[in-house]
This record gives C-alpha cells, sequence and structure tokens, in this order.
C-alpha cells in the first residue's frame, strides 16, 4: 500500500526524530511504500522572538530556569549536523517537505493509499501552527483514501481548542477510518468532543525492539559507562538538586546527553546537537537516568535502566503519567526533590513484567495499524 506519513516537523529533537523512523521502519517491514511528509512551519516573527526571551528572563529570575535566554528558534544548520546524518542515511530519501498548504493539497496528484497521521503533539493547537493540517483538510472532500491516526496527542488532558477549532475537527476526523491515541486522556477527548471512538496505543518509538535500536548504534564507542545519564530539555537548579542528590546516593558521576544547542553564546562545539547513536548509547551503557523528556523516559525503559523523570508540566504530563501508570512505575515520576527518597532511588525494578507489558503493548498497537491498512 503506497502510504503518505504526515509528521510532527523534523527539528533538533532525538524523540521526534526517532519516533518518525520508528514508525516509517514499522510500516516498511510490513511490505508498504511509505512517503514521509515533513510539514515543516514558517520562521518566527520578531515579535515571537522577543516574547521568548522576556519568557526565559522571567523564569531565570524567579523560576531557577538556567537555559538559553536568547533563543534562535529556527537552529542554524551547523547545530543540526550529526542529526542530519541519521536523516540523510535513513529517511531523506523518502522525505517530502512542504512548507504551506498549497503543496499539502498537491499530494493528492500522488495517488496515495492512506494518509497517516503520525505522532507527537499533532492534535494541540498551541504546538501547530494550522491544526486543521493535522487532521487532512488537505485531501479533497471527494477522495475515499483512508484517513487514519497513529499515537496523535493532545498533550494535556484539558480542552485547548476554541469552538471554531473543535467545530471544524469534529467534521474532519468524522471523515477517519481508525483513530489512534498515545494518552488514555485522549481517549475520553476524542469520545466527549468529537463523538468518535479511538484506540490507545504505543508511541512510535516502542514499537522498535531493543535489538533493533542496538543495530543502529556500534553502542561499545559511545556513552559512558557505569554513569548517571541526564537529559534535560529545561534545566533549572531545582533539577540539578535532583541530579546531584541521584548521583550522591548512587556514587555516579553525571555524564549530560544533550548539548546546549538552543544557547547561541555556548561554545560552538556545545551546540551542536549529539548524534542519534551518541544520544542512543547514553541510555544503553547508563547505570542510572534522570530526565524530564519523555522519550528519554521510555529509552531509559526499553534498555531496562532504572530512572527518575523529573514531570515537565508547561511541555505536557499527561503522555508520562499515561504510560507509567501502564506498566507500573508511575511512583518514578516526580515533580521536586522533596518527592525522592533513598528506598525510590534503590528499589529494584521487576524488567521481566515492563517488557512483558511493553510487548503486549506492542503487539496490539503493530496490530492496529495493519486491521486500520486493511
Amino acid at each position: 500500500m503506497k502510504i503518505a506519513l504526515i509528521i510532527f516537523p523534523l527539528h533538533p529533537s532525538h524523540g521526534c526524530i526517532l519516533q518518525t523512523y520508528a514508525l516509517y521502519y514499522t510500516l516498511k517491514k510490513k511490505g508498504h511504500d511509505v512517503t514521509i511528509v515533513n510539514r515543516q512551519w514558517a520562521a518566527p516573527s520578531l515579535l515571537g522572538y522577543l516574547k521568548r526571551i522576556g519568557k526565559n528572563m522571567y523564569l531565570r529570575l524567579f523560576h531557577g530556569y538556567k537555559g538559553a535566554i536568547f533563543y534562535e528558534g529556527a537552529y542554524p544548520k551547523s547545530n543540526m549536523v550529526e542529526l542530519n546524518a541519521f536523516i540523510e542515511k535513513y529517511l531523506k530519501a523518502d522525505t517530502i517537505t512542504v512548507y504551506n498548504e498549497r503543496a499539502l493539497k498537491e499530494l493528492s496528484h500522488i495517488h496515495f493509499d492512506a494518509y497517516i497521521v503520525g505522532s507527537d503533539q499533532t492534535w494541540r493547537p498551541k504546538y501547530v501552527p494550522n491544526i486543521y493540517n493535522y487532521y487532512l483538510n488537505f485531501i479533497p472532500s471527494g477522495n475515499k483514501v483512508k484517513r487514519i491516526s497513529y499515537a496523535a496527542s493532545f498533550g494535556t488532558e484539558d480542552w485547548e481548542y476554541n469552538q471554531i477549532q473543535e467545530d471544524i475537527c469534529r467534521k474532519l476526523i468524522s471523515k477517519f477510518s481508525a483513530i489512534s491515541v498515545r494518552e488514555d486522556s485522549g481517549i475520553k477527548i476524542c469520545r466527549d468532543y468529537f463523538y468518535v471512538n479511538a484506540q490507545l496505543v504505543v508511541d512510535p518509538t516502542l514499537l522498535l525492539t531493543l535489538e533493533e535500536y542496538k543495530d543502529l548504534v556500534n553502542y561499545t564507542s559511545v556513552g559512558s559507562d557505569n554513569s548517571l545519564s541526564c537529559y534535560l530539555l529545561d534545566r533549572t537548579i531545582n533539577k540539578e538538586d535532583v541530579i546531584e542528590y541521584v548521583s550522591k546516593v548512587k556514587g555516579l558521576i553525571p555524564v549530560y546527553v544533550n548539548t546546549e544547542m538552543e544557547n547561541s553564546f555556548a561554545e560552538l562545539s556545545k551546540q551542536i546537537a549529539p548524534s542519534i547513536e551518541t544520544w542512543i548509547g547514553g541510555f544503553i551503557r547508563a547505570e542510572f537516568v534522570v530526565t524530564d523528556s519523555f522519550h528519554a523516559m521510555l529509552f531509559s525503559i526499553l534498555f531496562n535502566k532504572p530512572f527518575i523523570v523529573i514531570g515537565n508540566r508547561k511541555r505536557g504530563i499527561t503522555r508520562f503519567v499515561s504510560f507509567l501508570n501502564s506498566i507500573g512505575l508511575e511512583e518514578r515520576l516526580v515533580s521536586d526533590i522533596s518527592d525522592i527518597t533513598l528506598e525510590l532511588i534503590n528499589k529494584t525494578v521487576d524488567w521481566e513484567f515492563v517488557n512483558n507489558q511493553i510487548s503486549s503493548q506492542r503487539r496490539k498497537s503493530i496490530n492496529f495499524l495493519m486491521d486500520a491498512l486493511k
């Protein structure tokens, strides 16, 4: 089957790139002809930049934020060099990049059999300038092509659509032949606001196994043995305190997996995002992980590494809660250093149970995809 995969814009996010790769690779393994549609957005206006700078200054002054104040927004190509190498090798040959709705409408000339909206917070208006694109508004009304969502996320259990968005998206989603979401709260949102049924599936990164990820990386040459791997999207004093505390308790040296790619004043070498291989290796070889990232948490679990994840409310915490509850590890989500005990840090995880749960969820999720494409 010829499939168009409508994704969140590819940008300097290891999780974003890997979830695209995982869904693409899963569909290719099943014999499908897949085209990735990389929907890019226009760069922010000057006012948008100034608002971001003001927000970061406020966070630094009053909330212990330690990240960059001057935010580039559109990352320099040099920052992406390592990530682009992965995209070039595994994704570019089957990727179309589009910048406007007119280009999206021209996709109908390719005669796809199915369009899959996948994944991450593609259904969250605050993250998507034109939310209707991710409800496939560009497909001609008379086109009987299959419309499917895979692990789409609203990012929150709260309803963030205005009335116009709600009405238009309700009409568009009614044309979908199969709907799946990443969080259990998304099932309720679909039912209460769109009057449609949705199925819970795993994030695309979990569609692949540990062995398939190990095939991507020579993990003997990256990462650091017996380290405390740290991956923070938003550095704050509170999160640094958590890392210091866990480091002392476990007797491990903190190693930061990510860089300062948003900070234009950092050394150039520190602004370059690490390669996908290095990023994965940082988790494979770690002894323990501390993160505030959803995808870093998923890879810690996939590689059976004990971890603590610090709730990242501004980016959306519903996805953390939903998945951790499904595998019995909800206690490892904390919001403050006061939530962390010696018992939690030293507690042994029943990885056999966790792995069985993930295998079961992976199987159901792949079955959803295959049934939707019949």
